[in-house]
């Protein structure tokens, strides 16, 4: 091939590529918890830590809220038995499923309220399949269990107050997800989004952003 033949057959062949497969924008990357809490350069690492010390500070939120009785406690672990239905708060997790939230409403309703709490929806296909059938095989156990004749409700539990700017992966799409937003209005907290990010962004800046 002479010089103009070559130009030209190399460009038509990059022209085809980037017709058939053009360049895209990077995917949205989306809100994280780090980022409402304000400390948005945390390790992988720390947001993980991060996720633990918000299961525990809703449960003992949820444990002295007069509105709601916990069966997990401020602090300790809540296992459920696969095998015989019977959940415990002692002893190991061996052979048992750990479950992040669980309470009844006083004076309200008679369900039992089941939740597993979910920094982020943006699990691969793996976890988001595997965090799904643990809420179904937990909340079939408390259904078989007859302790709760009105009913279970079950659920992901997200922190963020609705899924305005959270990317959920498409597996996690089929799931049941309660933002907090809900489930304020569902235990009787009255705050807003805004009070809501208040309370993290402190957080942050108070403690985070020194601790970790």
């Amino acid at each position: 091939m002479n010089n103009t033949e070559s130009k030209n057959f190399l460009q038509n062949n990059l022209v085809a590529v980037f017709t058939e497969f053009p360049v895209k924008s990077p995917a949205k990357r989306g809100l994280t918890f780090a980022d409402m809490c304000g400390c948005p350069e945390l390790t992988q690492s720390k947001r993980i830590q991060l996720g633990y010390r918000l299961e525990n500070a809703l449960n003992r939120a949820i444990n002295d809220h007069p509105e709601t009785v916990s069966l997990k406690g401020r602090g300790t672990s809540l296992w459920m038995q696969l095998v015989t239905n019977k959940m415990s708060t002692r002893g190991t997790g061996k052979g048992k499923k750990d479950m992040d939230c669980c309470f009844t409403l006083i004076n309200k309703d008679g369900y039992v309220y089941y939740f597993e709490i979910k920094t982020n929806l943006n699990l691969d296909t793996e976890k988001s399949k595997a965090t799904i059938e643990k809420v179904k095989k937990i909340t079939t156990c408390l259904e078989e269990s007859e302790s709760y004749p009105r009913g279970v409700f079950s659920s992901h539990l997200s922190p963020f107050w609705d899924n305005t700017d959270v990317v959920i992966s498409s597996t996690m799409k089929h799931a049941d997800i309660m933002f907090f937003g809900e489930f304020c209005e569902l235990v009787g907290w009255s705050i807003t989004r805004a009070d809501w990010i208040d309370i993290l962004q402190n957080i942050g800046k108070n403690f985070l952003k020194e601790q970790l």
